[in-house]
């Protein structure tokens, strides 16, 4: 652990009837059934924590996520300049320190408890047990850390694109409805060797590769092409195999970019996983090739259940971290360049007055 003043409790110290209620008072797992609450039972356990202590620094290797019942806990992120600026209060009801454990990489902020704060710790070692669990309940419960991850980017995205908005000319009236593809050809036309040389598909054995492309739809789109508008409804997540995708926050005179994407890499899955509409204007850099799955063979893969479900989801969950970390990121460099940007998000994002934890 981050410090050695982290406490935790007996297993057995609380109630396997007082575990239930006290977990669905934590709102990410509130509509789980018993069957998928179980899961969490299994790798949760109490922890409790004194105001002052550092949960964990950016930097360090994940030791694992906590759910917060009580307390407070201060989200720092290090900037150049080697100041730091407070990405979010988290409070009750949330989950701090997932997305090292969802994509393996070293934490990108600190955490630091401001006031007296209890709740359940999942080690690093239990929810990897958890997450490379392809059944059912397994899946329900890590669809609720994807979607809280999706959520918080969401937020973070929004707050960025409002400041980018501030600060240009009035743009046009965004179009409304869903941007206009090509006529779609089968994904068969990818020789499947080039595919699982694809960071997307090297996990994918040869049969598991036939049977998730088989009901695709392969997109060949032309340099500059709107792929996703601003505010569409999801409909689908799209694989890139050949060229790149941006992300781009809408302006009067041009796109500010937020992301690009090349071959192996996702699109559009934020939306399906948080169930809100497009974040951001995607478009076609260059010619591309992209494969689609559409919201109804989502869904059904987000059931979880076999190898293939398992394989693409892990790929989502990437997608949807990369994509948090990014905003986050993006967010602390405006608080410390313009500290205005802080008014203009949805987070709270000011710069401390106490200094960065040692």
């Amino acid at each position: 652990m981050a410090d050695d003043t982290l406490k935790f409790e007996s297993e057995f110290s609380v109630s396997r009837g007082g575990f239930d209620d006290s977990l669905r008072e934590i709102p990410l797992f509130a509509n789980l059934d018993p069957r998928a609450l179980s899961e969490v039972q299994l790798v949760a356990r109490p922890f409790q924590v004194d105001a002052g202590t550092t949960l964990f620094r950016q930097g360090d290797p994940s030791d694992g996520l906590y759910l917060i019942k009580h307390g407070e806990i201060d989200i720092l992120r290090r900037v150049p300049g080697d100041e730091a600026v407070r990405l979010a209060v988290l409070g009750r009801g949330a989950i701090v320190g997932e997305m090292s454990s969802l994509d393996h990489n070293p934490r990108s902020t600190h955490a630091v408890a401001t006031l007296p704060t209890s709740g359940y710790f999942i080690s690093y070692e239990r929810f990897q047990i958890l997450q490379s669990d392809f059944s059912a309940p397994a899946f329900a419960v890590m669809n609720c850390f994807r979607r809280e991850v999706a959520a918080r980017a969401r937020t973070v995205i929004d707050g960025i694109a409002a400041f980018v908005a501030a600060g240009a000319p009035p743009a046009a009236p965004a179009r409304s409805g869903a941007a206009k593809w090509p006529a779609p050809a089968s994904p068969s036309t990818i020789d499947e060797r080039v595919l699982q040389s694809l960071p997307f598909f090297r996990t994918f054995r040869l049969a598991d590769l036939r049977e998730f492309i088989e009901p695709l739809k392969r997109f060949d789109f032309t340099r500059g092409q709107l792929v996703y508008a601003a505010g569409e409804a999801a409909r689908s997540c799209l694989i890139i195999v050949r060229g790149a995708l941006s992300m781009n926050f809408p302006t009067a005179t041009r796109g500010a970019l937020f992301s690009v994407r090349g071959p192996g890499r996702m699109m559009g899955e934020l939306a399906l996983v948080d169930g809100g509409p497009q974040p951001l204007a995607c478009m076609a850099r260059e010619p591309t090739i992209a494969f689609e799955l559409d919201r109804i063979q989502f869904e059904l893969l987000r059931k979880g259940g076999s190898l293939v479900a398992l394989r693409f989801f892990e790929a989502v969950t990437s997608s949807i971290v990369a994509t948090s970390r990014k905003a986050n990121a993006h967010s602390a460099r405006l608080a410390a360049e313009r500290p205005s940007a802080a008014a203009s998000t949805s987070a709270p994002i000011v710069t401390p007055t106490a200094a960065e934890p040692s």
